[in-house]
């Protein structure tokens, strides 16, 4: 209980005001924001993560790329997007692996959440070696 009002009284000292805004004493929003950011990568499921990969594939948008571009893109989209680190740390390896292992890898985290149909699987299954 000392430690928790000692560790407040310094905050509170470290936080002294000149009376007027400046930058330094204007509310950061940063910290909220990555607290927010850590509490949706902490509610993303695992099937969630999941299925964000596999509908990357479904956007309009990269249709029309060369298949480099792509690959380059559809990377950028899942990671902007997936916050699940059990799913993060899978993609990740997929690039690590041949293609059918890949797809072995893929398929086993699909089945364990119950998802049936993956766009991307697919199309990492159509890509010869």
């Amino acid at each position: 209980m000392i430690r928790f009002f000692c560790t407040v009284l310094l905050a509170l000292s470290a936080c002294k005001s000149t009376g007027d805004p400046t930058p330094d004493d204007q509310p950061a929003t940063e910290p909220v924001v990555q607290a927010e950011s850590q509490m949706e990568s902490e509610s993303q499921t695992k099937a969630e993560g999941l299925k964000i990969i596999c509908e990357v594939p479904t956007e309009p948008r990269f249709q029309e790329m060369t298949p480099e571009d792509r690959a380059a893109e559809m990377a950028k989209a899942i990671d902007a997007q997936l916050t699940n680190p059990e799913v993060k740390a899978l993609f990740a390896t997929m690039g690590e692996v041949s293609a059918d292992e890949r797809v072995q890898m893929f398929q086993t985290a699909l089945d364990a959440e119950g998802i049936k149909t993956c766009s991307l699987k697919e199309m990492w299954a159509s890509v010869p070696e």
